[in-house]
């Protein structure tokens, strides 16, 4: 997704990821964001949002490997404390 500011001068590319519970977010076999941010959305009762940018995300991702496949998620605990963090992204608004 890629969103822009009011007058289009700043733009900002998010990479979102859906999960029908708090489990580990899964990248795939590449540990690579394709986005500056990352939005994970956890559906619960109440659709739970966490922002995380792609530093942060660099940081934190554990890396697997079962049968000689490599793989890469990040797990609840390295996103739960950046739940609805907007003022990462900011709001859009003109200053």
């Amino acid at each position: 997704m890629v969103i822009y500011s009011q007058n289009a001068k700043k733009t900002h590319t998010i990479q979102v990821k859906t999960l029908s519970r708090q489990n580990p977010v899964p990248f795939g076999q590449s540990e690579n964001l394709m986005a500056k941010f990352l939005i994970a959305c956890v559906l619960n009762e109440s659709p739970e949002i966490y922002i995380l940018t792609n530093e942060e995300v660099s940081g934190a991702l554990h890396k697997g490997e079962k049968e000689g496949r490599i793989s890469y998620w990040l797990q609840p605990q390295s996103y739960k404390d950046h739940k609805d963090r907007w003022e990462k992204i900011g709001t859009g608004f003109l200053e």
